[in-house]
Protein backbone atom coordinates (compact mmCIF):
# COMPACT_ATOMS: atom_id res chain seq x y z
CA UNK A 1 0.00 0.00 0.00
CA UNK A 2 2.01 3.09 -0.77
CA UNK A 3 1.90 6.59 -0.04
CA UNK A 4 1.27 9.12 -2.37
CA UNK A 5 2.09 12.96 -1.28
CA UNK A 6 0.17 15.95 -3.89
CA UNK A 7 -0.78 19.02 -3.70
CA UNK A 8 -4.75 18.97 -3.97
CA UNK A 9 -8.00 20.91 -4.25
CA UNK A 10 -10.62 19.59 -1.89
CA UNK A 11 -13.75 20.15 -3.67
CA UNK A 12 -16.42 18.18 -1.45
CA UNK A 13 -16.41 16.20 1.88
CA UNK A 14 -19.22 13.93 3.06
CA UNK A 15 -20.18 12.61 6.61
CA UNK A 16 -19.31 9.20 7.73
CA UNK A 17 -20.37 7.42 10.61
CA UNK A 18 -19.99 9.33 14.11
CA UNK A 19 -16.43 11.01 13.40
CA UNK A 20 -14.67 10.27 9.77
CA UNK A 21 -15.05 12.14 6.44
CA UNK A 22 -15.16 11.57 2.92
CA UNK A 23 -13.55 14.07 1.28
CA UNK A 24 -13.04 14.33 -2.29
CA UNK A 25 -10.02 16.14 -3.89
CA UNK A 26 -8.41 16.81 -6.83
CA UNK A 27 -4.58 16.14 -7.71
CA UNK A 28 -3.14 16.94 -11.04
CA UNK A 29 -1.07 13.73 -11.70
CA UNK A 30 -3.20 11.37 -9.92
CA UNK A 31 -6.88 12.98 -11.19
CA UNK A 32 -10.05 12.63 -8.73
CA UNK A 33 -9.71 10.59 -5.51
CA UNK A 34 -12.13 9.76 -3.01
CA UNK A 35 -10.74 8.88 0.50
CA UNK A 36 -11.54 8.70 4.44
CA UNK A 37 -10.24 10.89 6.62
CA UNK A 38 -10.39 8.97 10.01
CA UNK A 39 -11.43 11.34 13.38
CA UNK A 40 -12.14 14.57 11.35
CA UNK A 41 -14.98 15.85 12.29
CA UNK A 42 -13.51 15.64 16.16
CA UNK A 43 -12.82 19.10 17.84
CA UNK A 44 -9.04 18.36 17.95
CA UNK A 45 -8.70 16.90 14.50
CA UNK A 46 -5.51 16.92 12.30
CA UNK A 47 -7.13 18.34 9.10
CA UNK A 48 -8.81 20.94 10.86
CA UNK A 49 -9.43 23.80 8.45
CA UNK A 50 -8.13 21.93 5.54
CA UNK A 51 -10.93 20.40 4.26
CA UNK A 52 -13.30 22.91 3.42
CA UNK A 53 -14.51 23.18 -0.41
CA UNK A 54 -11.69 24.74 -3.19
CA UNK A 55 -8.79 24.67 -0.17
CA UNK A 56 -5.61 24.21 -1.96
CA UNK A 57 -3.52 21.32 0.50
CA UNK A 58 -1.12 19.11 0.57
CA UNK A 59 -2.12 15.98 1.17
CA UNK A 60 -0.79 12.25 1.95
CA UNK A 61 -2.76 8.94 1.20
CA UNK A 62 -2.36 5.73 1.01
CA UNK A 63 -3.89 3.50 -2.20
CA UNK A 64 -4.58 0.31 -2.32
CA UNK A 65 -5.67 -0.83 -5.73
CA UNK A 66 -8.71 -3.37 -4.82
CA UNK A 67 -10.00 -0.33 -3.16
CA UNK A 68 -12.15 2.62 -4.45
CA UNK A 69 -11.57 4.79 -1.26
CA UNK A 70 -7.95 5.74 -0.68
CA UNK A 71 -6.95 6.41 3.08
CA UNK A 72 -5.68 9.84 3.26
CA UNK A 73 -3.15 10.48 6.20
CA UNK A 74 -2.81 14.15 6.33
CA UNK A 75 -4.00 17.48 4.66
CA UNK A 76 -2.19 20.64 5.36
CA UNK A 77 -3.95 23.85 3.76
CA UNK A 78 -1.83 25.87 2.11
CA UNK A 79 -4.08 28.32 0.35
CA UNK A 80 -7.80 28.21 1.46
CA UNK A 81 -11.00 30.54 0.33
CA UNK A 82 -12.14 31.11 3.76
CA UNK A 83 -9.33 33.75 3.67
CA UNK A 84 -11.04 35.81 0.68
CA UNK A 85 -13.87 38.65 1.61
CA UNK A 86 -17.76 39.15 0.50
CA UNK A 87 -18.90 35.84 -0.83
CA UNK A 88 -16.10 34.01 -1.89
CA UNK A 89 -16.65 30.60 0.39
CA UNK A 90 -20.39 30.63 -1.42
CA UNK A 91 -18.49 30.58 -4.70
CA UNK A 92 -15.57 28.65 -3.74
CA UNK A 93 -18.19 25.81 -2.83
CA UNK A 94 -19.80 26.48 -6.81
CA UNK A 95 -16.52 26.16 -8.36
CA UNK A 96 -15.83 23.18 -6.64
CA UNK A 97 -19.06 21.79 -7.50
CA UNK A 98 -18.10 22.42 -11.06
CA UNK A 99 -14.48 20.68 -11.16
CA UNK A 100 -16.31 17.81 -8.88
CA UNK A 101 -18.75 17.34 -12.17
CA UNK A 102 -16.13 17.85 -14.90
CA UNK A 103 -13.16 15.98 -13.65
CA UNK A 104 -13.74 12.14 -14.28
CA UNK A 105 -12.36 9.59 -11.09
CA UNK A 106 -8.81 8.54 -11.35
CA UNK A 107 -8.35 10.70 -14.58
CA UNK A 108 -5.28 13.27 -14.61
CA UNK A 109 -5.93 16.60 -15.68
CA UNK A 110 -3.48 19.10 -15.21
CA UNK A 111 -5.86 21.28 -16.52
CA UNK A 112 -8.85 21.01 -14.61
CA UNK A 113 -6.22 21.41 -11.93
CA UNK A 114 -4.71 24.61 -12.55
CA UNK A 115 -8.20 26.00 -13.68
CA UNK A 116 -9.11 25.29 -9.72
CA UNK A 117 -5.96 26.81 -8.77
CA UNK A 118 -6.09 29.80 -10.79
CA UNK A 119 -9.81 30.20 -9.26
CA UNK A 120 -8.39 30.08 -5.82
CA UNK A 121 -5.44 32.45 -6.79
CA UNK A 122 -7.98 35.44 -8.39
CA UNK A 123 -10.32 35.12 -5.44
CA UNK A 124 -7.46 35.33 -2.81
CA UNK A 125 -5.76 38.22 -4.92
CA UNK A 126 -9.42 40.35 -4.57
CA UNK A 127 -10.55 39.40 -8.07
CA UNK A 128 -14.01 39.45 -8.85
CA UNK A 129 -16.16 36.38 -7.70
CA UNK A 130 -19.05 37.23 -9.08
CA UNK A 131 -17.12 37.69 -12.75
CA UNK A 132 -15.57 34.38 -12.27
CA UNK A 133 -18.95 32.88 -11.80
CA UNK A 134 -20.83 34.40 -14.68
CA UNK A 135 -18.55 32.72 -17.01
CA UNK A 136 -20.08 28.95 -16.19
CA UNK A 137 -23.90 28.17 -16.58
CA UNK A 138 -26.06 25.40 -15.05
CA UNK A 139 -27.97 23.69 -17.74
CA UNK A 140 -30.02 19.72 -17.74
CA UNK A 141 -26.87 18.52 -19.44
CA UNK A 142 -24.69 19.58 -16.68
CA UNK A 143 -22.11 23.09 -17.14
CA UNK A 144 -21.06 24.97 -19.74
CA UNK A 145 -19.24 28.06 -20.83
CA UNK A 146 -21.35 31.21 -21.05
CA UNK A 147 -22.39 31.81 -24.13
CA UNK A 148 -21.26 35.24 -24.85
CA UNK A 149 -17.86 34.08 -23.17
CA UNK A 150 -18.10 31.35 -26.05
CA UNK A 151 -18.82 34.40 -28.99
CA UNK A 152 -15.67 35.76 -27.90
CA UNK A 153 -13.29 32.90 -28.18
CA UNK A 154 -12.49 31.58 -31.93
CA UNK A 155 -12.24 27.58 -32.13
CA UNK A 156 -10.72 26.60 -35.58
CA UNK A 157 -8.78 23.91 -36.70
CA UNK A 158 -6.30 25.81 -38.75
CA UNK A 159 -2.84 25.86 -39.29
CA UNK A 160 -1.31 28.86 -38.26
CA UNK A 161 2.01 28.65 -40.90
CA UNK A 162 -0.22 27.41 -43.61
CA UNK A 163 -3.26 29.70 -43.35
CA UNK A 164 -1.62 33.43 -43.28
CA UNK A 165 -5.07 35.30 -42.56
CA UNK A 166 -4.68 33.60 -38.53
CA UNK A 167 -0.87 34.81 -38.24
CA UNK A 168 -2.41 38.29 -37.45
CA UNK A 169 -4.45 37.01 -34.50
CA UNK A 170 -3.76 38.83 -30.52
CA UNK A 171 -4.21 35.70 -29.15
CA UNK A 172 -3.97 31.66 -30.11
CA UNK A 173 -4.36 29.12 -27.60
CA UNK A 174 -3.46 25.38 -28.42
CA UNK A 175 -5.27 22.18 -26.57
Amino acid sequence: MPLYTADALVLRTYKLGEADRIVVFLTADRGKKRGVAKSARRPRSRFVGALEPLTHARVAYFEKETRELVNLNYAEPLRSPLMASGDAVSYASYFAELLDEWSPADDPSETLYRLGASVLDAMADGGSVERLARYFVRTKEGYHVDSDLRKMIVFAPHNVLKDAPFTKLDLIACR
